[in-house]
């Protein structure tokens, strides 16, 4: 791969193990590679967000009653 910044070719190791949490349920043999999908990982982000704003819209409706009930 030519480095984009000098002139000189360079040979990387990426290590894509980490990238990813490990399967905690998962004890069976092998259990050490065992990395939960990235679409998991990506389906739970979403959720925890739709959860957040849920959250968020809910405190700002309530905040928006209690104005108008004064």
């Amino acid at each position: 791969m030519l480095c984009p910044f000098c002139n000189q070719t360079r040979h990387y190791l990426l290590d894509l193990l980490r990238v990813t949490p490990r399967d905690a349920n998962y004890t069976g043999p092998g259990s050490r590679f065992c990395i939960l999908r990235p679409e998991l990982i990506t389906a739970y982000c979403q959720v925890q967000a739709a959860k957040a704003l849920k959250s968020k819209e809910k405190n700002f409706q309530e905040a928006d009653n209690l104005a108008t009930e004064s």
